[in-house]
């Protein structure tokens, strides 16, 4: 479902430094602002589906001592809600900002609704993931990943060896998720989604 959005690029605009893209996916093997991969909005009314996340970048203060702060929006129930509020200082904020993005990404676009979504035998779906804060259990998510026809699971820590998230996903995109968390200095325990269902493995690191 679409609505119709008023899009208003905060800033001062004067050096093209404020921009607003459509964010559909991240590519982590490119530098800076390329990682954001989408379409750009020009200011004015659009259409835009349900779920559509969108990130601000404008620049503000004086050319000398100002910066450029980034924010990030989604479009909920018709209309624009505020998600990450654009007071996150671009030049070092990149990495968080499109980690979030992923997050929301992966809320809407993956489903989790597996009883609406029609899928043959052969077909796979890219990877799902589930944190602490989806509304699934583990086991549910588990459940999502063999609907989706997944392969393995993949229980993602950080460098402190904190636990961040799991991620379901087919033969094929089993490396470039490895080399996702690698560029990002996470590191992951790989599970067969039929061991995984059988015997679990996130709830053990979480109680330890």
């Amino acid at each position: 479902m679409k609505a119709k959005i008023e899009i208003e690029i905060p800033g001062d605009n004067r050096k093209g430094k404020c921009w607003a893209k459509t964010i559909t996916s991240i590519d982590y093997t490119k530098k800076d602002g390329y990682m954001f991969e989408g379409d750009f909005l020009r200011e004015g009314e659009t259409l835009l589906e349900e779920g559509t996340v969108i990130l601000y970048v404008g620049h503000f203060g004086s050319w000398k001592n100002g910066e450029q702060l980034a924010g990030i929006c989604q479009i909920q129930n018709g209309k624009e809600e505020i998600i990450v509020s654009q007071n996150e200082k671009w030049a070092k904020s990149k990495i968080s900002l499109a980690e979030k993005c992923e997050e929301l990404l992966g809320k809407t676009t993956n489903g989790y609704q597996v009883d609406t979504i029609k899928i043959d035998a052969n077909q796979k779906h890219k990877p799902i993931i589930w944190d602490k804060e989806s509304k699934d259990s583990m086991e549910e998510f588990f459940q999502i990943a063999k609907g989706l026809n997944m392969d393995y699971v993949i229980y993602v820590q950080d460098s402190r060896g904190d636990d961040k998230s799991a991620w379901a996903c087919a033969k094929e995109d089993f490396t470039e998720c490895m080399f996702t968390f690698s560029n990002k200095c996470y590191f992951g325990r790989v599970q067969s989604l039929d061991m995984a269902i059988r015997y679990g493995f996130f709830d053990e690191v979480k109680d330890n």
